[in-house]
This record gives structure tokens, sequence and C-alpha cells, in this order.
């Protein structure tokens, strides 16, 4: 990549420019980039529309020459009426303090490639990848693209608009099977696989004792025919608590 110069506004031009330091980056992008940078005209938006394949080099002077060296946020957006993924980056100069300065990058719905800003803002690694994750946006040169917040294997991308989830039966609710009928589709009967379960060769569900829990606990009686503090007769359980995440399915033991 060429080296660039960015003239900035002179001070006496435009006071406006020389005070507000966002919209003085958002003249010097304008002017360095006429082709692939304008001012995003919709209603309810501010920033600036940019082209994706002039993304990391507009994002580098960003960084390098008008010092907003923080990239806040990358989120995604399904603009599913104009057949569009939208990109949306905001970046601060946290030397000089202020608002953002806001880029859109839109691209085809059925070719999502956006080139990856991890080369220039590395902590837009886990965020590219949510938006991989939930919009099936492509980051070319990520180090790492993949899932984050799904599973391997997970089907489509659940943010985007047109996304079925498991089991779906209509766009809104009350279900026409359940309201005013009161019919009710159980998942469960729903899935081809019946209940699914396949237990280990001499394991009973019920009345199964677990070595691991006599030896994590043996101070601990299991079982107490009555409790002292209440001197009901009932059975003591011991409880996990924390730390837990859905990944893991339950608590670490």
């Amino acid at each position: 990549m060429s080296e660039m110069i960015l003239e900035t506004p002179e001070a006496g031009s435009d006071p406006a420019l020389s005070e507000d330091p966002v919209a003085q980056a958002y003249a010097v992008l304008k002017e360095r980039f006429p082709e692939e940078v304008q001012d995003d005209s919709r209603v309810g938006y501010t920033g600036l529309m940019v082209s994706a394949e002039k993304l990391p080099e507009i994002a580098t002077a960003l960084r390098d020459e008008l010092g907003f060296n923080y990239l806040s946020s990358v989120t995604g957006v399904d603009q599913i009426e104009d057949n569009k993924l939208e990109v949306v980056y905001h970046t601060y100069n946290i030397d000089q303090g202020g608002t953002a300065v806001v880029l859109h990058v839109q691209v085809d719905r059925d070719a999502p490639d956006v080139p990856s800003l991890v080369p220039v803002y590395p902590g837009a690694d886990f965020q590219e990848r949510e938006a991989f994750d939930m919009f099936g946006i492509q980051f070319n040169g990520h180090p790492d693209l993949r899932r984050i917040l799904t599973w391997d294997g997970f089907q489509g991308h659940p943010l985007r608009k047109d996304w079925k989830e498991a089991f779906f039966e209509e766009e809104t609710k009350p279900f026409g099977s359940r309201w005013p009928g009161g019919g009710v589709l159980r998942a469960e009967e729903l899935n081809l696989y019946g209940k699914n379960v396949q237990y280990p060769p001499g394991w009973v569900p019920t009345g199964s004792e677990y070595d691991i829990e006599t030896d994590m606990y043996p101070e601990e009686p299991q079982k107490r025919a009555t409790d002292a503090s209440t001197g009901m007769k009932t059975d003591r359980y011991t409880i996990n608590m924390g730390p837990q995440h859905p990944s893991t399915h339950g608590v670490f033991r």
C-alpha cells in the first residue's frame, strides 16, 4: 500500500470543522476517497457509506492520520428489503474524546464478503466472528473466522430476518395450531428420532449410585432421615452452583 498523506482543512476555512474532529474526519475522508466514501443520506442514519474494497485503506487513514484509534463496535444489520447485509463500525478518538465516526458497508446478501479490520483494529476479532456467526458475513483475512456464539454445525445464521428456527410453525403468534382451537404440537412429538436416549450398558436412570458423589463430599451424608433445622423428614441434596455457560450444558464439576 502506498504512503498516504491526508491534508486536514485549514483552521480558518470552516470553524465548525476545526472544532469538531468527527466532522473534520468526515470531510477529509470524503475528499481523499471521493468515489468510495459518501454521506449516509438515509433518514435517521449518521456517518459515511464506504465501499467494501477500500475499507482497510479508509480505516487505516482514520486511525493513523485522523487519530480515531479505538474501534468500539462492529455490528451487522440485515437489510433484507434491499437484499443487502450491512456492517456498521463505530470508532473513537480516545485522546480528544467526542462522538464516534460511523462507517457503513453494504454487500449483497448472497455474497457477503467484507475485508477484515483485525489487521487495523485487533479488537475487531471477536466482533467480526459474532457478525459472521449471526449474519453469515465473510470477513476476508480474519485470522480465525469461525462461530463464537453457536456451535459448529449450526444451521444458518439466526439474526438474518429470513432464518427459521427448528420446529418453525408460523411467522407470528399465537400460532393457528394453538389458538383459538387450543391444539398443541410438542417438540418431542415432532422429533423424528423419538426420545433419542441411549443409556450406557448397565446404567438405569433411577436408583443408581455414583462414586463421584461420595468421593467429592465424604463428610456430607447424601440422605438425612430428618432435617435437624426444621424437623421435617426429607432428603438432603447437594446442589452445584456456578460457574456455567450455555455451551457447557450445566455447571462445571
